[in-house]
């Protein structure tokens, strides 16, 4: 199993051993900062099985070491590979039975969802942070929330049968190709905001649950401010690809109690789509995130 790499633009190559059992690489993935750090992924044959394997290089592809603690299960071969910008220890794989994420650079990987299998391609926008997932059989996913929650946005597509896919996040288009029916283009927004979600807020703001949830026709978002906190409270609706649908709230406010309805339609007042959409409660740089489901 091993990479061939080159030091000298391709002029020439060396070979490097990954392992010595026999395998495949489907995908090669470099640090965003720091080139002479590489990962590699795809699957070994190690006897009586063939498990999924990830491998690291951090003098540009001299030494590499086994980091597939968590994702070398049997016949779970690793085909995409894709660190977040942002949080360059954060990678995420793509793998036959679903979804993975790292957070320490490869040392410990979790799943996060078996609902997407065969997943070929993966990637995640530089601004936003929405991860983006081509599968196989199931079309294209996405997540706002680094992969606790994905949702299919598959309008459009007349084949699910997905081998490749490329985000072009300068035009926010994110381009998929198929077996048989071609290239399909995606337009994420001729707006996206940043949904990089912390997961708390400061102790003086609370986002609690909306009720009904499932909704149809309204439902209502209640959150807590326990003090006065000089900072303009931001409560915004948006969609699973990241598009931002609805400014709710943007203002400093007092300390209290505030219920806000959303009646399920978008700043110019058209109703939006039954599906699954994120409100998002925001104050200075925290922000925190709950899931809304809105049926007609």
């Amino acid at each position: 199993m091993a990479v061939c790499y080159s030091t000298n633009g391709g002029s020439s190559w060396k070979r490097a051993e990954l392992s010595s059992k026999y395998g495949y690489i489907y995908a090669i993935v470099i640090h965003p900062s720091n080139p002479a750090v590489v990962y590699a992924g795809g699957y070994c044959y190690s006897g009586t099985s063939y498990p999924g394997k990830v491998f690291k290089t951090m003098d540009g592809g001299a030494n590499w070491t086994d980091v597939s603690h968590g994702i070398d299960e049997n016949y779970n071969y690793i085909y995409s590979l894709v660190f977040d910008p942002k949080t360059p220890t954060t990678l995420y794989a793509g793998a036959s039975r679903g979804i993975y994420r790292s957070l320490d650079g490869g040392a410990n990987w979790v799943s996060l969802t078996t609902l997407c299998r065969d997943v070929y391609a993966l990637a995640v926008h530089p601004r936003t942070s929405v991860i983006y997932a081509a599968g196989y059989g199931l079309g294209v996913y996405s997540s706002v929330d680094g992969g606790s929650h994905w949702t299919t946005m598959n309008e459009g597509l007349t084949s699910f049968e997905l081998e490749c896919m490329v985000l072009d996040s300068q035009n926010d288009l994110l381009l998929v190709g198929t077996t048989s029916e071609g290239v399909f283009r995606y337009n994420l927004a001729t707006e996206i905001a940043p949904i990089v979600l912390n997961p708390t807020l400061p102790d003086e703001l609370r986002l609690l649950p909306n009720f009904p949830n499932p909704f149809n026709p309204t439902t209502t978002i209640k959150y807590e401010i326990s003090s006065n906190m000089n900072l303009p409270i931001q409560l915004s609706i948006y969609n699973v690809a990241g598009q931002l649908m609805r400014n709710l709230v943007n203002e400093i406010q007092q300390a209290g109690t505030y219920t806000v309805n959303w009646d399920g339609s978008d700043d110019r007042g058209m109703p939006v789509s039954s599906g699954m959409y994120f409100c998002i409660l925001q104050a200075g740089d925290s922000r925190a995130a709950r899931k809304i489901t809105l049926i007609r």
